[in-house]
């Protein structure tokens, strides 16, 4: 096949029609995942543009014996570009992508439809200006609202971290569509051309309503994600309403106790006062050292100098000692740090919580709660937490643990990869030899 340099034109025409746009909306719900600055990823979406052209070219030259090679070369480049550009899961990516291609079979087979009407005697030609144009003005028309569902719906829970396993199915919901819409055109009437088959009006109104359908089901699952990530957020909020009551409750006792000090110590020291008065050296001394010995124990109550993690280990310090758990920390953590106090509040707070729960039915003397950790250096925060752990548990790996509790993955543990994740940081989980170990690491 010999090509003049204006149908050379028109196949580069349409092959950027026929590919910067839906590029355009692969990128827009990941544009906040790029791996590199937007400046690289446009040199790098230039240079697939100018590959997509050359696979044009090369498709309408050597087409049909090589026309499977051809597509798949287009699908490795295409991945590997995805692989390279954006950093997100698989599932992700392919709910994205299987909705464009829904978006894109439609437009293709209302372009060709439109140019048959328009343009009769060009449209059973390939690759001519007809079908490029009829294509424009249908993606002028449809892209500006499907760009406004990709940013607005599709974009916001793309990016949220919380339910991810759960893309590893969603995907197929948009594939299904897809495998639909190409069986009920081109499988169910073989014997009629491709061509002629995207010329039909019963087959535009097919994809038409096969895309209206796909996307009100696109919206719920939207609105279901949306829903569990704010059930999520509540339970997280509620651990903080939680956490604040345990510390007024403390704060409570701690005046009560106050109060009971003040007024047993003017006891001791009118008694203090008589001693004195008769001179009485010897049961003065006896007596102070009967006191010292019923004082409580001088432990320091400050574990570090952030208010916030130190009211909130003071607490299940307390509730260990009462457990007879042996409990220990050694923290670096100064009052002020780059992680909201909200944040630091969940990972200590679920990750002690589990521990206590874990310990607290355990025999006595041999249970124990070892925290470590704090600022390496200024942009990283470790933290490491082991207790011991009688209890058989089972971890799904990149989710969390299963709650023994109820069914599924426990809150607390996903809340803190949540958090670490936020932070471009990892927690994992890991039960050996009789202890449980925790182990959060945050970029600052």
């Amino acid at each position: 096949m010999i090509i003049t340099n204006f149908s050379t034109w028109e196949i580069i025409v349409y092959s950027l029609i026929n590919f910067l746009p839906y590029l355009f909306l692969v990128l827009l719900p990941f544009k906040d995942s790029f791996r590199y600055s937007t400046i690289i990823t446009v040199i790098l979406a230039i240079l697939l543009s100018f590959i997509q052209i050359g696979m044009g070219i090369w498709a309408t030259l050597f087409r049909p014996s090589n026309i499977g090679i051809i597509s798949m070369s287009c699908v490795i480049i295409y991945a590997t570009f995805f692989l390279v550009a954006v950093k997100t899961s698989f599932g992700k990516m392919a709910f994205v992508l299987f909705i464009i291609c829904n978006y894109a079979h439609f437009v293709v087979i209302s372009s060709k439809y439109f140019e048959r009407l328009f343009f009769p005697n060009l449209a059973m030609q390939t690759y001519r200006w007809s079908f490029s144009l009829t294509m424009l003005l249908v993606q002028m028309i449809t892209l500006p609202w499907l760009s406004w569902f990709f940013n607005s719906k599709i974009r916001p829970v793309v990016n949220h971290h919380s339910i991810r396993n759960i893309w590893w199915y969603l995907w197929l919901i948009p594939a299904t569509f897809y495998m639909t819409g190409y069986y009920g055109i081109y499988m169910a009437d073989q014997a009629t051309p491709n061509v002629q088959l995207a010329m039909r009006l019963d087959n535009v109104l097919f994809l038409l309503f096969i895309n209206l359908g796909a996307l009100l089901v696109y919206y719920m699952v939207v609105l279901l994600i949306n829903e569990t990530e704010d059930n999520l957020r509540l339970k997280i909020e509620n651990h903080h309403l939680t956490m604040q009551s345990l510390q007024y409750e403390s704060l409570k006792d701690r005046m009560e106790e106050t109060r009971r000090a003040k007024h047993d110590l003017r006891q001791h020291l009118a008694f203090i006062g008589i001693c004195i008065e008769e001179q009485n050296w010897n049961k003065l001394r006896d007596y102070l050292s009967d006191y010292m010995r019923i004082l409580p124990s001088d432990t320091p109550v400050s574990f570090c100098s952030h208010y916030a993690v130190n009211s909130v280990i003071s607490y299940y310090a307390q509730l260990a000692e009462e457990k007879q758990i042996k409990f220990s920390a050694q923290l670096n953590i100064p009052s002020e740090i780059n992680i909201a106090d909200p944040d630091l509040i969940v990972v200590f707070g679920n990750l002690l919580e589990n521990a206590y729960d874990a310990c607290k039915t355990q025999e006595r003397n041999h249970n124990f709660i070892v925290i470590k950790g704090g600022l390496q250096n200024v942009n990283t925060f470790v933290l490491t937490i082991d207790n011991s752990c009688e209890t058989e548990l089972s971890i799904a790996e990149d989710i969390g643990i299963y709650s023994t509790k109820h069914p599924g993955i426990g809150t607390g543990t996903l809340s803190v990869k949540n958090i670490a994740q936020r932070y471009k940081g990892i927690a994992t989980f890991d039960v050996k030899e009789g202890v449980f170990h925790a182990s959060v690491l945050l970029h600052l």
